[in-house]
């Protein structure tokens, strides 16, 4: 084979479309389950495009700031070194584990490649010394948590997509899964979920999403979809925080007693 066909054959592999068709190739057992993911989900694989890198490595990245946020929770509740490194590692992994449970992928994400494991243990760890040196830790918490939010639920929809999934259940799993570990945090450290709050939360990752979902639809190929989208959630989720915003009191439901 020649060095042009070589090209023309590895920017023919970096379409989506084509990422598309191996996952359909897969489910329906075609191929073996671990092809996708020995192909492109692994960094360190040459074959692997630009695209899929990009995804993996923002996903690891949102796995340590939700492992941040489990320790900084777990801060004031008289815990062990080995309690909060897995409190760590069930916020950052817990909305994803629901997720891929949800659209039955198996393995789990964390299962096949457990990269993210020992990345969510790492970033516990550093956390559980660095955290007690920094003053105000809630608010560091709100905006770490925005943070994750933001890359979990745009990383989420673009994988539902890529599964071969309706738009709503892809918008449906980004929320799940960038709220999801938060709410498991919460729940474990005895604190009312933040997205039980009257701030916004839910609501900039379902704007972020539907962002998302329009720019995949008009700019399919384009490099900064889940940029932009990932920095609507953000800017939301930290306007809310920064200023108390939350739905008028039309929009919410409190029962007379």
């Amino acid at each position: 084979m020649c060095r042009a066909d070589s090209l023309s054959i590895g920017r023919l592999i970096t379409d989506r479309g084509i990422v598309k068709l191996l996952i359909s190739i897969t489910k329906q057992g075609l191929i073996s389950q671990t092809f996708f993911t020995d192909i492109f989900l692994k960094p360190d694989n040459q074959q692997q495009p630009r695209e899929i890198q990009m995804i993996y490595y923002l996903g690891l990245v949102g796995i340590a700031a939700f492992s941040i946020t489990g320790v900084i929770a777990a801060g004031k509740k008289g815990m062990d070194i080995f309690s909060i490194v897995l409190l760590g590692v069930v916020t950052a992994l817990g909305g994803g584990t629901i997720r891929d449970i949800i659209i039955d992928v198996n393995p789990v994400f964390w299962i096949a490649d457990l990269q993210y494991l020992w990345v969510a243990a790492l970033a516990s760890i550093m956390t559980f010394f660095l955290v007690r040196h920094i003053h105000n830790v809630y608010r560091l918490l709100l905006f770490v948590d925005a943070f994750g939010l933001s890359l979990f639920t745009i990383l989420a929809t673009e994988k539902t997509l890529l599964l071969g999934f309706s738009k709503p259940i892809a918008i449906l799993m980004g929320i799940v899964t960038g709220a999801g570990g938060g709410i498991l945090r919460d729940i474990l450290t005895g604190r009312m979920p933040l997205i039980l709050g009257k701030e916004f939360y839910a609501t900039p990752a379902l704007l972020g999403a539907l962002v998302f979902i329009l720019f995949d639809a008009f700019f399919p190929l384009h490099d900064f979809n889940r940029v932009y989208a990932i920095t609507v959630i953000f800017l939301l989720r930290a306007s809310a925080i920064q200023w108390d915003l939350y739905y008028p009191q039309w929009l919410t439901y409190s029962q007379k007693k």
